[in-house]
């Protein structure tokens, strides 16, 4: 990533990415990013970062990664 692309939201993105792949729940993460409602934060990670609220299939999946390395 050049410093051309690096943007105030690079952070956010970076932590919303990282919470949700975590298992935090959408209204953690709301809280968390100040959006005034949840639904700010639903279209944020589906559109964003593609996550569509199956948390725990993601964890699992994450876990098993980590265990085949």
């Amino acid at each position: 990533m050049g410093t051309s692309t690096l943007t105030g939201h690079v952070p956010r993105h970076t932590l919303a990415y990282h919470m949700a792949f975590s298992g935090c729940s959408e209204e953690g993460i709301r809280q968390v990013l100040a959006h005034s409602t949840v639904r700010t934060t639903k279209v944020y990670l589906r559109e964003r970062h593609g996550f569509s609220g199956s948390y725990e299939l993601m964890k699992k999946f994450h876990e098993g990664m980590k265990k085949g390395s």
